[in-house]
């Protein structure tokens, strides 16, 4: 009877221990990765975006074509983001700089606009 208890007991610990660890694997550190970004480019120019970390490390460039959109992943974190408007020629039209903080599992959607700009479906005046 002695014996019975005892093996119960360690397979009642065992069980418990087992079902911690998995609900601890599952968790994971508990912080999202990654920060989505998605520009949308509503302007008949290019952009080219550089995405700099203000912790470090190498600035990621991103070139969205006219009227197009790309999907960027980063880790979360502030940046530095410098945004240049660039015509067919590849001369640059303009400039700006902001400086954003994005958050672990997040979807951010960023509209690239001039004042010339027309969303596709607009008709031409």
């Amino acid at each position: 009877m002695r014996r019975r208890a005892i093996a119960i007991l360690v397979f009642l610990v065992l069980g418990i221990a087992v079902l911690v660890m998995l609900t601890q694997c599952r968790r994971g550190s508990g912080k999202p990765t990654i920060a989505t970004l998605t520009y949308v480019n509503e302007a008949s120019s290019g952009w080219r975006i550089t995405l700099a970390n203000t912790s470090g490390g190498e600035p990621r460039v991103v070139r969205i074509p006219p009227l197009g959109e790309v999907r960027v992943e980063l880790a979360p974190g502030a940046y530095v983001v410098s945004q240049v408007l660039i015509d067919i020629q590849g001369q640059t039209l303009d400039k700006r700089q902001t400086q954003v903080e994005l958050k672990g599992g997040r979807d951010y959607r960023w509209r690239l606009l001039t004042l010339l700009s027309r969303r596709p479906m607009e008709a031409a005046p």
